[in-house]
């Protein structure tokens, strides 16, 4: 199993859920309201300095699943409104997870 990460700004949420929904992933979470600095988005901190903020979505999906979730992100990323935003994932390896109760 893999662990997925993405950082967005918040204009681009459904884009990145209809990415990864397209990847196929049933389920994920929303981390709604992050602040931050990236190297081309820039500052957002939801002040009057520095406007605007990020959301992290994180996923557990299967080996054979985290390719296809990382390509679609990579598709959204490579667009103009993609770049702007700041989209970034990260891939990392799940050492164990609970298994379903029952």
């Amino acid at each position: 199993m893999k662990c997925i990460t993405v950082f967005y700004n918040v204009s681009i949420s459904d884009e990145v859920i209809a990415a990864i929904c397209g990847a196929g992933v049933k389920e994920y979470s929303i981390i709604p309201r992050t602040h931050g600095c990236g190297a081309t988005s820039g500052a957002r901190f939801d002040d009057h300095v520095w406007p605007g903020y990020n959301s992290v979505l994180v996923m557990v999906v299967d080996a054979d699943v985290a390719p296809k979730v990382m390509e679609a992100l990579q598709t959204l990323r490579n667009t103009p409104r993609g770049r702007r935003s700041g989209l970034y994932a990260c891939q990392t390896a799940v050492e164990a997870a609970l298994l379903p109760p029952g």
